[in-house]
């Protein structure tokens, strides 16, 4: 225990050491400040034009469906209710929330990054990696949801091939008007 406390004392030292600070301010302006900007302000982009469609698809094709609905009627059942679509605004709110910490670590690298000093250099990573957390949680959310709609299709298609088509299928029943004729055009 004592060499860890060591190693993390000469660790500690050596990240105060007047070389190492100005090592990390020069290869933070020389190479990354420009890419961080740029990279920031791209995945804000990427997320701020790709929320609008997640949000709308997970509606459509994940709490909009009959399979959604009989869950939800389950858990409120056994009194575990919450909103019906608190899953999809909580993940609204995350994304929204890493377009914004997106937003910030691209505009801090072109303000903040600009004071060449060790403080504004370890402000910048650290808002760079605040954005890239934000990220991985809406990674995650998007995951749970997925796997909660496949858990569902899966109990839909295991109905369809059991036979009963009728309480698996998401789709409306076909009724007869909308059977093609033997000859293969529609009944009138």
């Amino acid at each position: 225990m004592d060499a860890l406390f060591a190693a993390i004392g000469s660790f500690w030292t050596h990240l105060q050491s007047q070389e190492f600070q100005t090592w990390a301010v020069d290869s933070y302006v020389k190479a990354m400040r420009a890419s961080m900007f740029t990279g920031f302000l791209t995945l804000s982009g990427f997320l701020l034009s790709a929320t609008t469609f997640v949000i709308i698809q997970m509606k459509k094709e994940v709490y909009g469906e009959q399979f959604y609905l009989d869950r939800c009627r389950k858990q409120r059942k056994y009194g575990k209710g919450e909103p019906m679509y608190a899953p999809l605004r909580r993940l609204s709110r995350v994304l929204m929330l890493a377009i914004a910490l997106s937003l910030f670590a691209s505009l801090s690298q072109v303000t903040v990054g600009l004071y060449e000093t060790f403080t504004a250099v370890v402000f910048c990573y650290t808002s760079g990696i605040l954005a890239m957390a934000g990220v991985a949680v809406v990674l995650g959310l998007m995951t749970k949801n997925l796997r909660a709609w496949f858990d569902d299709l899966d109990a839909a298609g295991e109905k369809l091939l059991a036979g009963d088509q009728a309480a698996a299928s998401p789709l409306p029943a076909p009724t007869p008007e909308s059977q093609p004729a033997e000859d293969g055009s529609k009944k009138a």
